[in-house]
């Protein structure tokens, strides 16, 4: 059974797709690991076997709009909706949600730490330290 993983891109510019950042002379895409979009696991769970394009597809219906015990389970990680700019892995093989559709990922992802992550989205989203994590909430700590 194929493992689907779900990824959040915590950059301020995630809404643009994957990677793309806004500078003084317009968008780009980041040249660098370093510039690349950070993104967190926040959800895994495998399916019955299925073409990648289902899998993705149903992806985004369960967590969106979904109903069904997989879609509760993530919202009751207190997780947002899968959005521009997140990636989902069907074992290993990265996908990056665009505006219309899904666009394979063909470089290295910056996939950073729960820890690591929990210190970005504060930092970049002005939570306090004692103030409970909600919306992208990292799965590993």
């Amino acid at each position: 059974m194929p493992e689907v993983k779900i990824y959040h891109n915590i950059s301020r510019d995630a809404d643009l797709g994957l990677n793309m950042q806004v500078t003084g002379l317009g968008k780009r895409l980041a040249n660098t690991r370093e510039d690349r979009h950070q993104l967190v696991l926040v959800f895994t769970y495998t399916v019955p076997e299925m073409e990648v394009q289902s899998c993705l597809e149903a992806a985004f219906q369960i967590f969106n709009v979904g109903v069904s015990n997989l879609a509760k389970s993530y919202r009751s990680r207190k997780l947002r909706n899968l959005s521009v700019g997140d990636v989902v892995t069907v074992d290993g093989l990265a996908y990056s949600c665009e505006k219309i559709g899904w666009k394979g990922v063909r470089h290295d992802l910056r996939i950073i730490a729960g820890a690591e992550a929990e210190a970005a989205i504060r930092a970049s989203y002005g939570h306090r330290g004692d103030e409970e994590l909600s919306v992208t909430v990292p799965l590993e700590g």
